[in-house]
């Protein structure tokens, strides 16, 4: 069973899915450089931030399943 803490995480790396889409949705449709680049960060932003939070979890999280 998922911790809060997990669950927390799991929604972090859903929005940052739903970022990353975004970036695609502008490549494929006809969306300006410059919407494709603010998405682009915006995704690279949320990415950092869960790798930080990964990294600053529990000694030992990742070696308990």
């Amino acid at each position: 069973m998922s911790t809060i803490e997990d669950k927390k995480l799991i929604a972090r790396v859903r929005r940052t899915r739903g970022q990353m889409e975004a970036v695609e949705r502008g490549l494929d449709g006809e969306h300006g450089c410059a919407e494709v680049l603010q998405a682009a960060a915006s995704a690279r932003g949320a990415l950092n931030g869960l790798v930080s939070e990964l990294i600053e979890a529990p000694v030992g999280r990742c070696g308990r399943r």
